[in-house]
């Protein structure tokens, strides 16, 4: 039996009718795998030339539902589950040219272990388990085999099914971009329309909260499909919240004693040899680059970088710790599946460092980088448990060919995050095989708007990098010691993080992120008004105040809608009485404003409107405060 957590028995059945429906569509369709999810059911196919479109899909469900027992065509019809060895389904499957069924049927008989997490789930082969797999289901539909899996006692779906055509894509055969690019077919599936309906709606206000909707909706950043897959073109206003962003990051790096440095984007292809992320990592790295008769390649990581500047000179222990930061732009090879708007991407930008230390030190300074962690979540409101939780991982029982081989540096490593976890009093979980290669780490975990899990920052512990690279520095007894290394990202990726942000505040960011922080709407063509907007516009720009003028033809009640849509933090109207006067009176985005401490909201002038909004910038206050 399939050991995933979104088996579910009718939606396993109703994937079998999904092939079924599919073959009766086009009886020449080649099949890969059958899989169920926790909101329905899904399964890839070959169709040779065709291709499934949103115009097949009334079609695709009417066949489905004349399959089902009580669905009219299909009335009195079931499925039939019969044992049969692996040899037997690999001969069936040749007979019906199923040349991917033929391929995982093999590789069952042969390595299951190479099997991937669907492909076990659709056989129900697990090699981990200590059960006879000699043996499979051949589902039948009228007598004629649609399928094999791993179940033999289910043989029909109970009473309607709601269910609905919700994806269409292309994927890569086995995950492989060198194989060939096949089609699956998604549908939601739920023992009710009620239900059906609810999630409908569900998603639908889940999509807005996207984060790719958000940045669509105020123009962040875009793709194009010349610059390529998971590279974004960022846009003026994207630029300008990734650049407070970076220097949030910076400032309160610097102010918590790390030097700041720069190296660049491609390095010899030593470099990774030498600290051995080339022999583990290289299908995530992008291709040697030759220069001059040397490899070179962009760069996955900087922690290589850092410690060529640590080792420039030697160090006494009263130096240490050092600590190094980068806003380092990286770049990994992420497979086009994988690729999710902010959160997975082929370039991206790590708010990185590394802290070479003493082994006493070791302690206080994971204490300090977890305590710079939480000063920049809570800056963005973010609650411990609420919208955060910490993972302890750890190497565990995985592949042990992916880690480094020192069981008893694994152990101290392990037991000085978790003691530092403990002796802070916080809650935790711990997981197996999630370790880096060279050591342990405590990981920051976020979910995002789809209900995906994603680290947005990490501390980890590094025994290994010390060794390769001679980090040591000169005891107070002039002998020589090794170092330990401490990476951490107080910011982590900062576009995964930014994507967290845009659904966490629904893209209604605090004014100092907010890239239309001000906005003067004209009223008529007068000089007055012109004049007036001049002198505001260039006073806030030296205050480094992001400001735009509306000065388009729409009518006054059309540019304040278009604010409003647009999640202006401050819109002053400029008309007449305001030339005249020289004073103001703000609008500020109603999220923004604290009921209990109100915000100047009365004609003021302008310069002190102006230092209100200075003040809460620079503070980088969540709402924003005055002091009237």
């Amino acid at each position: 039996m399939p050991n995933s957590s979104n088996f579910d028995p009718q939606r396993h059945t109703l994937s079998h009718l999904l092939v079924a429906a599919v073959r009766r569509i086009y009886p020449q369709a080649k099949f890969g795998c059958s899989f169920t999810t926790s909101t329905g059911v899904g399964c890839d196919v070959d169709l040779g030339d065709n291709r499934l479109a949103g115009s097949d899909i009334p079609r695709l469900e009417s066949e489905m539902r004349q399959l089902l027992p009580d669905g009219g065509g299909g009335s009195g019809r079931s499925l039939s589950y019969d044992p049969i060895t692996i040899d037997e389904a690999i001969a069936l499957s040749e007979s019906q040219e199923q040349s991917y069924w033929v391929e995982v049927l093999q590789l069952a008989k042969s390595d299951p272990t190479q099997l991937t997490t669907l492909e076990s789930d659709w056989l129900g082969i697990y090699p981990s388990d200590p059960v006879d797999h000699s043996k499979i289901s051949k589902v039948s539909f009228d007598g004629q085999t649609v399928n094999f899996c791993g179940h033999t006692d289910l043989t029909s779906v109970d009473g309607q099914t709601a269910f609905k055509v919700d994806k269409l894509s292309g994927v890569y055969w086995r995950g492989d971009a060198d194989r060939p690019q096949i089609q699956r077919i998604e549908l939601l599936a739920f023992a009710s329309q009620k239900l059906l309906d609810q999630h409908l709606d569900d998603k639908a206000a889940s999509r807005l909260q996207d984060h790719r909707q958000i940045a669509r909706d105020q123009e962040l950043f875009m793709g194009s499909e010349l610059v390529g897959a998971g590279l974004p073109l960022w846009l003026p206003n994207g630029a300008t919240i990734r650049r407070q962003l970076e220097n949030f990051v910076i400032e309160e790096e610097l102010a918590a004693g790390y030097q700041h440095v720069i190296t660049p984007d491609i390095t010899q292809i030593d470099l990774y040899k030498k600290s051995g992320h080339y022999d583990l990592y290289r299908d995530s790295m992008y291709s040697p680059i030759d220069i001059d008769g040397k490899k070179f390649m962009l760069r996955p990581m900087s922690c290589p970088h850092h410690f060529q500047i640590y080792n420039r000179r030697p160090h006494s222990y009263r130096e240490l710790p050092v600590r190094l930061a980068e806003i380092a732009k990286l770049y990994r090879y992420e497979q086009s599946g994988e690729l999710m708007g902010l959160t997975r991407l082929r370039s991206f930008t790590l708010a990185d460092a590394h802290i070479i230390c003493r082994p006493d030190q070791a302690r206080d300074e994971i204490n300090g980088a977890l305590d710079l962690i939480e000063k920049l979540t809570a800056t963005f409101g973010l609650v411990k448990e609420q919208h955060y939780f910490y993972r302890l991982s750890l190497r565990g029982d995985g592949d042990s060919t992916k880690y480094f081989d020192d069981p008893e540096a694994w152990r101290r490593a392990e037991d000085n995050l978790r003691q530092a976890l403990e002796a802070r009093g916080e809650k935790f979980v711990e997981v197996g095989d999630e370790a880096a290669f060279y050591g342990p780490k405590i990981d920051i975990q976020m979910t995002n708007a789809n209900g995906k899990e994603e680290t947005a920052f990490t501390v980890q512990y590094d025994f290994l990098m010390p060794q390769r690279f001679e980090l040591s520095y000169i005891t107070a007894d002039n002998t020589s010691a090794e170092a330990v290394v401490i990476h951490r990202s107080s910011f982590g990726c900062i576009e995964r993080v930014l994507g967290f942000l845009l659904e966490h505040y629904g893209g209604k960011l605090p004014l100092w992120l907010s890239p239309r922080q001000l906005r003067l709407v004209l009223v008529g063509d007068r000089e007055g008004p012109g004049q007036l907007s001049d002198l505001i516009a260039e006073r806030a720009r030296r205050l480094k105040i992001g400001v735009e003028v509306d000065s388009s033809d729409l009518s006054l009640g059309k540019k304040i809608r278009k604010a409003q849509e647009d999640l202006v933090a401050c819109l002053l109207v400029i008309g007449d009485k305001e030339a005249e006067s020289k004073t103001v009176t703000p609008q500020w985005r109603s999220d923004l404003v604290d009921s209990e401490k109100p915000p100047a909201s009365q004609p003021m002038p302008i310069d002190q409107l102006l230092d209100i909004l200075e003040d809460n910038i620079s503070q980088r206050c969540q709402k924003i405060e005055s002091s009237q």
